[in-house]
């Protein structure tokens, strides 16, 4: 029973943990740093809640960590969430004309955060029982697994954030770690579906 406390208060205490632990890296307090380290927290805590499917395959032990997903799912969400407000107010004066202008020249860097967002705000809304209910299992793991995509979308919106005149670059340790850690996420992913295909076909066979 202890182990169990422990291990719940561990899980709750993890998007706290990460977030803090940026803030710490990150030099300086500033706006611009504490933004930075609000988008990092989001990328691991987001990243750790995929993590968990893939690896549940093939460590039984991971399969606790799905008792959690929910709550980190949520916690990552609203991480990035004020990732993008404080962008919106940092960057373009809270003006959403400019934010959502054609001819920004980050524009595919804002829309692909903006989507993958979208996508996770879905996800978000349907994860309640009485909304699974209504969806049904398969039309509901469908909405969750285009999380996969977002994350996609993140990591596209990670490397846009960090390329300058057609020069990605990543000064920092813990973010080149974080970026990893989301590209790692992926690549889990597509093994595990290519897996999946894999038992199928043996199957029929």
């Amino acid at each position: 029973m202890m182990e169990i406390k422990k291990e719940k208060l561990l899980m709750y205490a993890l998007p706290l943990v990460v977030l803090l632990a940026f803030l710490l890296l990150s030099p300086g307090f500033g706006l611009r740093s504490v933004n930075r380290a609000f988008a990092l927290s989001a990328v691991v805590v987001l990243g750790i809640t995929f993590i968990i499917g893939p690896l549940s395959k093939f460590i039984k032990a991971v399969n606790r960590g799905k008792l959690y997903r929910r709550y980190l799912g949520l916690a990552g969400v609203a991480i990035f969430m004020v990732h993008i407000a404080i962008s919106f107010v940092f960057y373009y004066s809270s003006d959403i004309f400019a934010l959502l202008d054609f001819g920004n020249p980050r524009m595919l860097q804002v829309y692909a955060g903006l989507i993958a967002l979208i996508i996770f705000f879905l996800m978000v809304i349907t994860s309640a029982k009485q909304i699974i209910r209504v969806l049904g299992g398969k039309n509901w793991k469908l909405i969750q697994n285009t999380g996969y995509i977002a994350m996609i979308l993140v990591m596209l919106h990670f490397m846009l954030a960090n390329t300058s005149r057609g020069d990605f670059n990543i000064d920092r340790i813990y973010a080149l770690a974080a970026f990893a850690f989301g590209i790692i996420i992926i690549l889990a992913r597509i093994f595990v579906l290519i897996l999946v295909q894999i038992e199928k076909s043996s199957r029929k066979k």
